[in-house]
């Protein structure tokens, strides 16, 4: 009999210049994993796209292909990310958030935009 350990919960640490514990990070967050799931929960800092490339890089060698954060700016967003390796990937909002378009994509600022509806 082999016993294996599965382990459920992490720290994010990521920056430009941050290359073991100890360096400065720009970004952070614990992370709970449920199979190739992952939560970010207290999130600190700032992304920017290559450090977006950079954590979906890790993410996925780590096999975890869906992301997902709840947001409180006002009220409560919950955001999934669902990702490839060939791909942006895809983002999904709550209903609550129709007008509101999440960006994660390597081209982007990975923040949240106000968008026009039409009449």
């Amino acid at each position: 009999m082999t016993p294996e350990l599965e382990w459920l919960t992490g720290v994010l640490r990521l920056g430009r210049d941050y290359r073991r514990h100890g360096d400065p990070y720009e970004f952070s967050c614990t992370v709970l994993r449920r199979g190739d799931e992952a939560e970010l929960l207290g999130a600190s800092g700032g992304l920017t796209p290559s450090l977006v490339r950079r954590m979906k890089e890790v993410f996925l060698v780590q096999g975890v292909r869906r992301l997902s954060w709840e947001r409180r700016n006002g009220q409560m967003r919950r955001v999934v990310w669902d990702m490839d390796w060939n791909t942006h990937g895809s983002v999904s909002i709550s209903h609550e958030d129709i007008g509101l378009t999440v960006v994660a994509s390597e081209e982007s600022d990975a923040r949240p935009k106000r968008s026009r509806r039409a009449a």
